[in-house]
């Protein structure tokens, strides 16, 4: 078995050693596009300090490449038609990771892919994914005043949410990873309205009410 594991990792090195280039932005920073399918890894194989993984996908020539995630962060970008990823610093004795794909130069997102948890000597095969999306939250309150202002959301909205992705007049923000509750804008200006969109594994919820301080 170790020896399989060992050839396993020896062949892909050789296979996918090709330089990556990173052009597209890191998600969830935007919700979901339907027209890039949703990537499904399949199994994993990991053992002295390296693991690889390998996922399959619908219509992958609709896919510029793949954003990497380890252990619940941005990590690495691939490029299509790729369909695995050997990371050759796994310290740890497991790490885990999703994909997201992308279209174009990251204009349009997939959904998160399922996780699989590698572990170092075995062959993994992936953990189930969350299947239901999050309801759409609420901003409740804010504090704060002049350009200073902290929004909150109600947590009770965001059950199932693993993030939540922050929007000033409709443009994308910052992504504010749970148990984290607020957001704070130090460059507000009277007038500014915002909104959040939760995620999980599943996808992303609804758009918030749209919430301009001061005009509650």
């Amino acid at each position: 078995m170790r020896k399989w594991i060992l050839a396993a990792l020896v062949a892909l090195t050789t296979a996918v050693a090709v330089p990556l280039a990173l052009f597209s932005a890191p998600t969830n920073t935007v919700a979901a596009d339907s027209y890039v399918t949703t990537p499904n890894i399949t199994h994993a194989v990991a053992n002295n300090g390296r693991a690889v993984f390998y996922w399959t996908q619908n219509h992958p020539h609709l896919s510029a490449g793949y954003n990497i995630y380890r252990d619940g962060r941005y990590y690495d970008t691939v490029e299509a038609p790729r369909t695995s990823y050997l990371d050759d610093n796994a310290t740890r004795t497991s790490h885990t990771y999703y994909v997201v794909a992308f279209a174009g130069k990251g204009e349009k997102f997939s959904n998160k892919s399922n996780s699989i948890t590698a572990s170092s000597g075995a062959v993994s095969t992936p953990t189930a994914a969350t299947t239901q999306k999050p309801a759409t939250p609420r901003i409740d309150r804010h504090s704060g005043s002049n350009s200073n202002v902290v929004l909150s959301w109600a947590h009770d909205s965001l059950s199932n949410a693993v993030g939540v992705n922050v929007y000033k007049n409709d443009a994308y923000i910052t992504t504010i990873e749970l148990p984290r509750e607020y957001y704070t804008d130090t460059n507000h200006r009277p007038g500014d309205s915002y909104y959040i969109v939760a995620y999980n594994d599943a996808g992303f919820s609804g758009k918030s009410t749209r919430y301009t301080p001061g005009a509650q």
